[in-house]
């Protein structure tokens, strides 16, 4: 219930610690699983590139593989694909589906200056 809570302040635009809530992620390969940690460990309204994911999982050079993991991604928000963007700007799509809505959550996470 706590975490439902959580969540829906968030999207409230509330600022929330989203990283308390537990998650079992044993089920993700073990690079989508060093993908997802990277990303829990990002604070909100950070982005970071695909490159740069890999290179924290311990793939450097691996910005397709990150891509494809942020693809499968299984907990969107939790694990907070909308954070990872292209080397050369904001783009890139995210589990959500478009560039439109990454930059929404982005804006969402923006005042909250974790």
């Amino acid at each position: 219930m706590e975490a439902v809570l959580r969540l829906t302040s968030y999207l409230a635009g509330q600022a929330q610690d989203l990283q308390r809530i537990p998650l079992d992620l044993s089920d993700l390969a073990p690079f989508q699983h060093r993908v997802a940690q990277v990303l829990r460990s990002t604070r909100p309204g950070q982005t970071i590139t695909y490159g740069e994911v890999a290179l924290l999982a311990g793939r450097p050079g691996a910005a397709r593989a990150v891509g494809q993991a942020v693809k499968a991604n299984p907990v969107l928000i939790l694990v907070p694909c909308h954070r990872v963007v292209a080397a050369d700007g904001p783009g890139g799509w995210s589990a959500f589906g478009s560039p439109e809505v990454k930059a929404r959550l982005l804006a969402l996470e923006a005042p909250r200056g974790r």
